[in-house]
């Protein structure tokens, strides 16, 4: 194992103090990443969050895409889309056509 080793990066502690509860699924910008709740995160209460993995985010209906494009989150709606932002949230896993609430999105990539 090389002596400069951390972790492997799939999950990471975080502090809630965003002023609200955070539930399970629920996505949370890290800067410019998005990690996903692993489970319920009271506010001021430290957790874990997935940062990488498949999963089901909430997406604007009226937006569609391919898969491996690249997707963003914007904090102000919740949803991931294609539209650039600060905040990285991975990799469409799968078409997403228009009317489709969520999508799977590949975390980090």
């Amino acid at each position: 194992m090389a002596n400069n080793y951390i972790e492997d990066g799939q999950t990471m502690d975080w502090t809630n103090s965003t002023g609200a509860d955070v539930a399970s699924g629920d996505p949370v910008s890290v800067g410019a990443m998005l990690g996903v709740a692993h489970a319920d995160i009271a506010d001021g209460e430290d957790g874990v969050l997935h940062m990488t993995g498949v999963i089901a985010l909430a997406k604007d209906e009226a937006d569609s895409w391919s898969a491996g494009e690249k997707l963003y989150f914007d904090a102000e709606s919740g949803n991931v889309s294609v539209t650039e932002s600060d905040v990285v949230a991975g990799t469409a896993w799968a078409d997403a056509e228009t009317g489709d609430s969520d999508a799977p999105v590949r975390l980090g990539y």
